[in-house]
């Protein structure tokens, strides 16, 4: 998109090995992600000159997966980010 001249904000990826990886061990992460998740959004805070959390300057985020990655291991349960400064939480469906 960027290079269609289409402005389109710094962001960051985790992929589809960290899922993977997460249901082959009792669905718990790779013991790195919680640090390198912290340095990107860091990264972001910094680029975009706002904070998570940050009342008086948010930075938003977008979260968005692919059910289909999930599907064959989904247990009912969507990933809904909720604005905090402390964690993302998990909730069920409604």
């Amino acid at each position: 998109m960027t290079n269609a001249g289409v402005p389109v904000p710094p962001g960051f990826t985790i992929t589809t090995d960290v899922c993977r990886y997460y249901y082959a061990n009792k669905q718990k992460p790779p013991k790195e992600l919680e640090a390198q998740q912290k340095a990107a959004m860091e990264r972001l805070q910094k680029i975009m000159v706002k904070g998570f959390g940050n009342p008086e300057n948010p930075l938003l985020v977008s979260v968005s997966f692919w059910r289909q990655v999930l599907h064959a291991r989904h247990d009912g349960h969507d990933l809904k980010p909720r604005l905090s400064t402390t964690k993302w939480s998990r909730a069920s469906p409604g």
